[in-house]
């Protein structure tokens, strides 16, 4: 494939309506750029964003639609920002309509069936749970557990996503146990996030890359690669989720027939 029309780093990358889009990041010198680029006819087309968006979370809808927001608010990956908007895959245009709840960079979310947007996550701010109802607001939701930046947040009922990670809102490791909270009931903590933990890294991923569950049978079930700090050792976990937010979702780990390797030829 040719080069974008502007290196950048930290974007969201989505495939929809069997197109590539690249949305925000930075660019050399870390100054983030108010731009997208979409990729037909063999090229790379450049189109402008309302704000900028450095380390953002992006989420697709089921609309088709993308929903984009937070991110760093200076050069450099400082500070963070309140702003939201659309891209419209269709038309190949962003609208700017909305502001987060709070300033966020290096949050998650996921889209409920009512429509509604989990969001969770933060860095070097305060994190909690806030909810967009599907049109225009964002509001509050919830306290967390445990301060995190790059959480995963996974739904695992029609009305319910659970929220955990590694990593705190400065990028360090959390302390074990990890807790899982959840919009919809009481925090938990499964056995396996005793000793084991998602991989702690500032990396764009989202519920639909790991689900292999059947959403019209209502199973909600992931796999995602968890870490032991203990003995650097890395494995694949099943999560599965329960309609019942009184019965928490199982984290259990999948025999493997070889150890994962944890480095490649670059390291």
């Amino acid at each position: 494939m040719p080069d974008l029309n502007i290196p950048r780093s930290s974007h969201r990358t989505f495939c929809v309506n069997g197109e590539v889009v690249v949305m925000g990041g930075h660019t050399s010198g870390f100054v983030p750029t108010q731009t997208a680029e979409y990729y037909a006819d063999g090229e790379w087309h450049i189109v402008p964003m309302v704000y900028k968006h450095d380390q953002p979370f992006g989420i697709q809808l089921r609309s088709g639609e993308i929903l984009i927001g937070g991110g760093h608010e200076l050069d450099l990956g400082i500070g963070n920002t309140f702003s939201v908007e659309r891209y419209a895959p269709a038309t190949h245009t962003f609208e700017g309509f909305g502001c987060l709840d709070m300033k966020r960079c290096l949050a998650e979310g996921v889209e409920l069936d009512s429509g509604q947007v989990v969001i969770s996550g933060n860095w070097y701010e305060k994190d909690m749970m806030e909810l967009f109802d599907g049109r225009k607001l964002f509001h509050y939701a919830g306290e967390v557990s445990q301060q995190r930046s790059c959480p995963y947040v996974l739904r695992v009922a029609a009305d319910n996503a659970i929220i955990f990670s590694a990593v705190d809102t400065k990028g360090y490791g959390l302390p074990m146990p990890l807790v899982v909270d959840q919009l919809k009931g009481e925090p938990f903590t499964p056995a396996l996030l005793e000793t084991w933990g998602p991989i702690g890294e500032q990396i764009e991923h989202r519920s639909a890359d790991s689900f292999i569950g059947d959403e019209a049978a209502a199973d909600y079930t992931y796999l995602e690669l968890m870490y032991n700090p203990t003995d650097s050792t890395c494995a694949i976990a099943r999560i599965h989720g329960t309609p019942d937010a009184a019965q928490p979702a199982e984290f259990t780990l999948l025999p493997t027939e070889r150890a994962i390797p944890k480095a490649g030829p670059s390291g």
